[in-house]
């Protein structure tokens, strides 16, 4: 379902972006990817004694908006460093496959611990509050509406 959710955003932010400023998207896909992840998912988590059919499909669903609100995330955040960056473009994307690496492990490893502590429930709300975080950054992006793409 993420990757689903990540194919279809990705598909469609092009058109998007014609509408709206990259600032605005940033926004929007973070509040609701996060949001929605973390609803969702608490919603399964509530109804997986009752009614485990239900609570399965509501983490679909959670794990689809997910995809849907990081899908276009890395592209954008790589063509913002890209246009923002005096450094060659290869340089730019080595930098930030650097930190996108170190990031990954060290948030695995709080994530690992939050789960053996207490729940995979508890600890899917951190990635969903970082994805909510992620609009912050938002102030990096144009706030003008690019009709050139």
């Amino acid at each position: 379902a993420l990757i689903v959710g990540m194919i279809f955003g990705r598909m469609y932010f092009v058109n998007l972006i014609r509408f709206k400023s990259e600032q605005y998207w940033i926004t929007l896909a973070a509040y609701v990817g996060g949001g929605g992840f973390i609803f969702f998912s608490q919603v399964a988590w509530y109804l997986a004694k009752r009614h485990s059919p239900i609570a399965f499909a509501s983490e679909v669903v959670a794990f689809a908006i997910a995809g849907l609100g990081t899908s276009f995330m890395a592209p954008l955040f790589t063509t913002i460093a890209n246009r923002r960056s005096n450094l060659k473009p290869s340089e730019v994307v080595s930098q930030l496959n650097l930190a996108n690496t170190i990031i990954i492990f060290v948030a695995k490893i709080v994530v690992a611990w939050v789960v053996q502590a207490t729940s995979i429930s508890f600890a899917l709300l951190i990635p969903g509050a970082s994805l909510i975080l992620v609009s912050r950054f938002s102030r990096l992006g144009n706030s003008r509406i690019l009709n050139s793409l």
